[in-house]
């Protein structure tokens, strides 16, 4: 089972017009359904707020996976997966420590 949250166009980060549950059917009726030029019409009203985006969390494998219009345009999808990777060799090290030379 996967969890899923809906934000509207122009809607603030933690406004969710849905959040819960959901299988992979629900998921494409959810994302065929959305009137999607609609949506990116409210967000170009209020562009302080969210872009239109739908996002799906698989807490299982630690991953999301997001799909939101490009604020230029209604009919371009922007696709994005986050997922948690394995650590290795015990720690992971900030950025800055990595680039670091020694003297």
């Amino acid at each position: 089972m996967f969890f899923c949250t809906y934000q509207r166009g122009g809607a603030q980060e933690d406004e969710y017009a849905f959040s819960g549950a959901i299988d992979a059917d629900s998921f494409s009726a959810l994302f065929s359904g959305l009137d999607w030029r609609e949506e990116h019409e409210k967000w170009r009203r209020n562009t302080s707020g969210s872009e239109p985006t739908v996002s799906v969390v698989n807490r299982e494998k630690k991953s999301l996976l997001w799909v939101s219009c490009l604020p230029d345009s209604a009919d371009v999808f922007l696709l994005g997966l986050v997922r948690t990777l394995p650590r290795r060799f015990g720690r992971i090290l900030p950025l800055s420590t990595r680039t670091k030379k020694k003297k």
